[in-house]
């Protein structure tokens, strides 16, 4: 028998598109050219993700929120895309999804975006911020993605113009979502990870043991990055379902 926690784990969630008429498209860009996306969503996973996030928020003020991964494949990525999917669809507001991964980008391939310039095409100073338009991939989520890492590798990131990169997009957006690199490589994007209001850890379940997620807290809070909380991914349940009720 399959696992049903499995066969839930990669179902996708399609868009119905509206076929336009030859004459006239009345259908957003972003529905007519994307049939699909990628991740499914846990509503009560993410809803108590952004009930917590939602605690922290002063007045009506945009939040930038960074996620990271402890070590590599700790699921970071998926669980920034899945909450900004999510909270799109909850009346947030404007949702901005930015790929900061410098060392392993991947959302312009798995969201099928454009080939566009990207954030570090603006943080080296290859581009100016105005030839940097996000990417809408579902109403209210707008993406924007890490740009050519290769061409910028070696490049310095300015600190100060994140900065203002980040306040510009807070004026714009109504929660914005930050992708990093893990936390061992964070150095790559530290400017981008101060310029944020804080970061959730996500941590692959069983796969890191609790000193390891005490040195990257404790490394966090020397370079400055105000950790608000962790992830954990990937939790299985060793409990038979018929006997969780007994329980």
């Amino acid at each position: 028998m399959s696992d049903p926690k499995q066969k839930n784990m990669n179902t996708e969630t399609k868009l119905h598109v509206q076929p336009a008429t030859p004459e006239k498209s009345t259908a957003p860009q972003w529905q007519a050219t994307r049939k699909k996306r990628p991740f499914s969503t846990d509503d009560s996973v993410y809803d108590s993700i952004l009930w917590r996030l939602s605690s922290r928020r002063s007045d009506e003020q945009t939040m930038a929120v960074g996620i990271t991964g402890c070590k590599s494949k700790s699921g970071a990525t998926t669980v920034a895309t899945k909450l900004a999917l999510h909270a799109g669809s909850q009346q947030v507001g404007r949702v901005l999804l930015i790929d900061a991964n410098r060392n392993s980008p991947t959302m312009k391939k798995t969201l099928g975006l454009a080939p566009n310039s990207g954030l570090y095409d603006v943080l080296s100073g290859e581009v100016a911020p105005r030839e940097c338009e996000p990417e809408q991939i579902a109403e209210n989520v707008f993406v924007l993605s890490a740009g050519d890492v290769q061409s910028t590798a070696d490049a310095r990131v300015d600190r100060q113009l994140a900065a203002e990169m980040m306040e510009q997009f807070r004026l714009d957006y109504d929660l914005i979502l930050v992708d990093l690199p893990p936390a061992k490589d964070l150095r790559s994007a530290l400017p981008v990870a101060k310029s944020l209001d804080g970061v959730l850890l996500v941590t692959r379940s069983e796969s890191v043991k609790q000193p390891e997620v005490q040195r990257i807290a404790q490394q966090l809070q020397q370079d400055n990055v105000e950790l608000w909380g962790a992830v954990l991914n990937r939790h299985r349940e060793y409990v038979p379902r018929w006997l969780q009720k007994w329980l």
